[in-house]
């Protein structure tokens, strides 16, 4: 059975619920008109499936907010900023042709799955350069670049193959296999992103020793484990904000990224220091504002793809919040997140003495710089730019920025 539902206010909008005997799906399909307008030829741009019950995320239409992908040319910007301290940035960055030669050097590795021409202008939405250095993400020129190469494969290969997993029919037995690569299978006729699962997790392996390649194994199994409980969840679990905070948190990798930080920063802290109350705080701190931000920049794509996991909508829906106000929240969490970070930091620095101080400061300056560079990729990838939210009453359209500051 299928049911036509027109978004209010969006004439290129269509919704279809499709229901059967076994499970429940909502499938959008973003359509825009060939001339701009309706009543002509229509190409499909965005096909999603949710494996949940149905959950319609739209904006309130008393609200005269609405997800567009053309902004009329007098709307004012409304811009919501993440703000940093100056010294959570990179000092010494690399340049922008450092930055494009690792982008071209990644999208030859990807090239096995990159098999057409939305697969390629997609690796182009992702900003690699803008990942890989010149947003300062991998630690700069201070930094092993070995180590950032690793981080930049990673993220290179997550970007493209989330998106495959979100639409698979069954994403376990692909998760699985990551996890067995992970414990030394190999698959020697290994293609497409098998392969490249392999090459990431052998490139890493080479790179952390002893005790860094242990912590390194368990964040990649917690990331994996989350990875498959996000494309599961169900109706329920989306209403239990702690346990969607859990599963949004480690699904965005930041565990798995600290832990790689270590071969960036060349260094490798003790297990219990790692573990300690206030350096695990630290590590929910980033993981809070990293997936905050993403939840800011992905809420007009989410809404409009109908991906009902969004932290920031679903806050919205239980608490009863306008957008606003979920934005300012937003806001009052960053700002926790930045001061919590900094204040951990000193209270550890007076319980640490030597070399084992300075090793915590360099590792905890290089966990800022990677942060603040994430920030200001989710910033410009134009993955998240392509539609954005405006305001009809007030004639404003909303932009989240980083700075510093």
């Amino acid at each position: 059975m299928c049911a036509l539902v027109t978004q209010p206010n969006e004439k290129s909008i269509a919704t279809f619920d499709i229901a059967n005997s076994h499970s429940s799906y909502v499938y959008e399909f973003a359509m825009l008109s060939n001339e701009g307008e309706v009543g002509h030829s229509f190409n499909c741009i965005s096909l999603v499936k949710l494996a949940m019950s149905p959950i319609k995320m739209v904006l309130p239409q008393e609200s005269m907010m609405e997800v567009v992908q053309v902004v009329p040319a007098l709307y004012a910007p409304e811009v919501i900023t993440f703000t940093y301290p100056s010294y959570w940035a990179t000092p010494e960055p690399y340049l922008e042709s450092d930055a494009l030669s690792l982008e071209s050097n990644m999208r030859e590795w990807l090239a096995p799955v990159l098999t057409t021409p939305a697969l390629n202008k997609r690796f182009l939405g992702a900003n690699i350069a803008g990942h890989g250095g010149h947003a300062r993400v991998i630690g700069g020129r201070s930094g092993n670049y070995d180590g950032a190469v690793l981080i930049t494969k990673f993220v290179a290969l997550f970007t493209m193959w989330d998106d495959f997993i979100e639409t698979t029919a069954d994403p376990a037995p692909h998760v699985a296999l990551i996890k067995r690569v992970a414990d030394g299978f190999r698959d020697p006729q290994a293609q497409g992103f098998l392969a490249l699962w392999q090459d990431y997790v052998d490139f890493a392996s080479s790179l952390h020793q002893g005790s860094s390649y242990d912590r390194f194994h368990r964040a990649l199994y917690d990331w994996l484990d989350s990875i498959l409980d996000e494309v599961t969840m169900t109706h329920d679990d989306m209403n239990n904000l702690d346990k969607l905070w859990h599963v949004r948190k480690t699904s965005m990798s930041t565990y798995l990224l600290l832990a790689h930080l270590e071969v960036v920063s060349r260094v490798s802290l003790p297990d219990s220091l790692l573990q300690s109350d206030e350096m695990q705080q630290i590590f929910e701190y980033l993981a809070v504002d990293h997936r905050l931000f993403n939840e800011l920049v992905s809420l007009p794509k989410d809404i409009l793809g109908q991906e009902a996991g969004n932290i920031l909508y679903v806050t919205m829906q239980i608490k009863k919040w306008d957008l606003q106000t979920a934005l300012n929240d937003a806001l009052k969490q960053h700002q926790a997140c930045v001061a919590g970070v900094d204040g951990l930091q000193k209270k550890l620095e007076e319980k640490t003495i030597g070399t084992l101080k300075d090793d915590l400061g360099r590792f905890l300056n290089f966990s800022r710089h990677l942060f603040l560079g994430a920030q200001e990729w989710h910033a410009n990838a134009k993955r998240y730019s392509k539609v954005q939210i405006v305001d009809h009453k007030n004639q404003t359209v909303y932009k989240f920025r980083v700075q510093q500051g």
